[in-house]
């Protein structure tokens, strides 16, 4: 991947530009310096669809709660809140749900919200959301009561419906908008969110821009996590594309950017001796390699297996450049995250040691031949040292690899192709995911894909990870759902969807005039109660 020019040579371009009169254009009113009230971000990954049901990546995901607003939000425990709604209410065998928006909501248009747009919105989702999906074999059933208040009728109970509705990509857009696009991206997706998309100031590649929506009414509780008021202090916040680390800390120091939203730990020792920078914790990753489970030979689970076998989670994190402090130690057997509720090490002992010998026997076993495998490779971001190391292990293992390079925002884009490598497609490639979204079987995206339908890369299916994960989802005893999360556990590493090795702390950096980043901690770059 091609570096972007260092900052340095950007102001010089944009000061050449209004030198020649670019000025009438607004080109130098859009990059002066910023007024009090407009916060720049640098980040790490570019925006390229802007309807977040059809995106599972990060910087959509942050967009979206940027720009829309959504009926739960999780709180700092994990615990859904309402946040549209007033009120819900609950029939004692959980099947009859009836839900009352907050008064006041409007659009960004200014249109008021309706449980008309809710139930379109919710309907669109179902079809293509694995929690939606979850909903609809339990024959949920969506109906309009009037303007503020709508109910789902389900067949089999469900205890976890507001923890579902909190799902990352059920954010509200309009009846008529939902309705125009069933099956396809919105082209110009209109939200509630706290902030505004400024679509005529994207620049694809370079920056996104929001401003503070005139018409979002905040909760009356304290903001926690998702949760709570979303009071807005700013008046514009502008994203910009930085995918060089070089490039995004500098212009940090030099006050050209007031946050970078991720920091990698090479490049965190300098920041910590700059008095005008500070940095702080945003939430914990999950490392994992995702195999296609549609091609050969990872559509055998003992081939996924043999993967398992293959991590040493220690080394892998310390050459990514983790290293934890004296005594302690980053190794994690939890599919669900150490340090969470559900954590367990239930069916981890056989793999905490590396096993090369027994990865080569499960691979004859799943019937490999020496086929090729193409592992994608990243330039850029976390993984790509995680990757280096990953591609040694294959190679030892007996795997045939084919390593084709590009850049994370490509990787993440050719993922969605489920071809394996005969048709032209991938069989592995590096990610992770972020404490709240795989730390339950219900938010874990891998996990919860379930046989009847899934949208995630890798496809994994298995009937009796399915099995477990619905159970958990219906028992509302807590004892129960302890040991139904040893069960779940102990068949994922017998038919691993995905390829966990271990866990880390995300950073990020703030000049030290912005204030309000606490909510950072949620592992998303929260800007309201934000301020500089």
């Amino acid at each position: 991947m091609k570096n972007s020019p260092p900052l340095y040579a950007r102001l010089a371009g944009w000061a050449v530009a209004c030198a020649m009169g670019a000025a009438a254009t607004g080109v130098c009113a859009q990059n002066a310096p910023a007024p009090a009230k407009t916060l720049r971000m640098a980040i790490n990954n570019d925006l390229k669809v802007v309807d977040p049901l059809f995106s599972n990546t990060y910087v959509t995901r942050d967009y979206g709660y940027m720009a829309f607003d959504t009926l739960f939000s999780r709180d700092s425990k994990g615990e859904p809140k309402p946040q549209m709604l007033e009120r819900f209410t609950q029939s004692p065998d959980n099947k009859a749900w009836t839900f009352t928006l907050r008064p006041s909501l409007k659009f960004s248009d200014g249109s008021a919200v309706t449980s008309a747009d809710v139930v379109a919105t919710l309907q669109r989702w179902a079809k293509r959301a694995t929690m939606g999906l979850l909903l609809a074999d339990s024959g949920a059933e969506w109906k309009v009561v009037d303007d503020k208040t709508f109910s789902l009728q389900l067949k089999e109970g469900m205890g976890q419906v507001p923890l579902i509705l909190a799902a990352k990509t059920l954010f509200i857009v309009p009846e008529k908008q939902a309705k125009a696009f069933p099956d396809a991206p919105i082209p110009e997706p209109i939200g509630s969110g706290p902030f505004i998309f400024k679509r005529d100031e994207w620049i694809p590649g370079n920056r996104m821009v929001f401003v503070r929506n005139p018409n979002y009414v905040p909760r009356s509780e304290p903001a926690d996590g998702l949760a709570g008021g979303k009071r807005v202090k700013l008046d514009r916040v502008e994203w910009r594309y930085m995918p060089d680390a070089n490039t995004s800390t500098s212009a940090l120091k030099n006050g050209e950017v007031d946050i970078v939203n991720v920091v990698p730990p090479d490049y965190q020792a300098a920041l910590r001796t700059d008095a005008n920078v500070r940095l702080a914790q945003t939430g914990i990753w999950q490392p994992f390699m995702v195999a296609n489970t549609l091609a050969p030979p990872f559509n055998n689970p003992k081939a996924r297996a043999a993967l398992m076998h293959l991590v040493n989670q220690e080394e892998i994190l310390a050459g990514m450049g983790f290293t934890p402090e004296p005594g302690k130690s980053f190794y994690c057997p939890a599919v669900f995250m150490c340090g969470a509720p559900n954590e367990t090490a239930a069916g981890a002992e056989t793999f905490r040691k590396q096993d090369f010998e027994k990865a080569k026997a499960l691979l004859k076993e799943a019937g490999y031949k020496g086929e090729k495998i193409v592992f994608l490779q990243p330039t850029d971001g976390t993984q790509s040292m995680a990757a280096l190391i990953w591609i040694q292990y294959l190679k030892k293992a007996g795997l045939n690899l084919d390593v084709q390079v590009m850049d994370q925002s490509s990787v993440l884009a050719r993922v969605y192709k489920k071809e394996g490598p005969a048709q032209g497609g991938w069989s592995l490639y590096l990610t992770a995911s972020k404490n709240a979204d795989v730390d339950t079987p219900l938010t874990n995206g891998w996990v919860l894909s379930s046989c009847k339908g899934s949208v995630v890369p890798g496809w994994p299916c298995d009937a009796k990870i399915d099995e477990l994960r619905d159970a958990w989802i219906r028992e509302g005893d807590a004892a129960k759902r302890k040991q139904l999360v040893d069960n779940l556990q102990r068949r994922f590493y017998e038919a691993p969807p995905y390829i966990p090795y271990g866990q880390y702390p995300a950073t990020f950096a703030a000049r030290k005039d912005v204030k309000g980043t606490e909510l950072f901690g949620m592992g998303i770059p929260i800007m309201w109660n934000v301020e500089k």
